[in-house]
């Protein structure tokens, strides 16, 4: 059979959400929902939706992600979004399912702005790493640095100079050996109000992810 070879759009390393729809490359968790995101309310970003739902439930969450594509691998975003209590969050994760994923997220812990590092194995939490941020601080960006199964989190408050918030995260527990099934890993930038209702939004200026080689 004589077939004529189609060409692939090659994925871009940065999407700076200049468009109406989301690119092809983007998916949800379980039937995607048009009231959880935007790309039009503010021209040139995504804005996610702080809805009850989080990662741990099997809910449509708000959370917008590509697949992991590579062992070693960048991942970052500049987010604008400032929490109005304890509630509310906002941040980048990597997950692997429901029960199983690392995040770092924005928050408000005893009335004080916080950039927090997140694993959660088993449906369990726990915070291993946590910083300071300014009140008056909306604008921050974050960055994943994969090296295998370790994985380094760094912010910076005005996109060139970066701070460690935790260095050599094992991820381990996201393989299929420890988490089950064989679906691999998803990155991407999610907001939640965690069981309670809000009006709040959380609005992504751009995402990179690749590979370091």
């Amino acid at each position: 059979m004589d077939l004529k070879p189609v060409p692939v759009e090659p994925q871009l390393r940065f999407d700076h959400f200049d468009s109406d729809k989301l690119g092809l490359q983007w998916m949800f968790l379980r039937n995607p929902q048009e009231d959880l995101y935007s790309l039009t309310e503010r021209k040139g970003y995504l804005r996610l939706k702080l809805k009850p739902q989080t990662l741990k439930e099997k809910e449509n969450s708000s959370f917008v992600c590509l697949r992991q594509r590579h062992m070693d691998y960048v991942a970052a975003t500049a987010m604008e979004f400032v929490p109005g209590n304890a509630n509310e969050t906002a941040g980048l994760v990597v997950i692997q399912n429901d029960q199983y994923h690392i995040r770092i997220e924005r928050a408000l812990t005893e009335n004080q702005q916080v950039l927090r590092v997140v694993t959660v194995i088993d449906g369990q939490d726990t915070h291993i790493a946590q910083i300071a941020l300014d009140d008056e601080v909306s604008r921050v960006y974050i960055k994943l640095a994969a090296t295998g199964q370790q994985l380094n989190f760094y912010y910076s408050t005005d996109g060139s100079q970066y701070h460690l918030v935790a260095e050599q995260v094992d991820t381990s527990s996201l393989s299929t050996e420890v988490a089950g099934g064989f679906v691999g890993c998803c990155i991407g930038m999610f907001s939640s109000s965690n069981g309670t209702t809000s009006n709040q939004v959380a609005d992504f200026d751009w995402f990179e992810y690749g590979s370091y080689k």
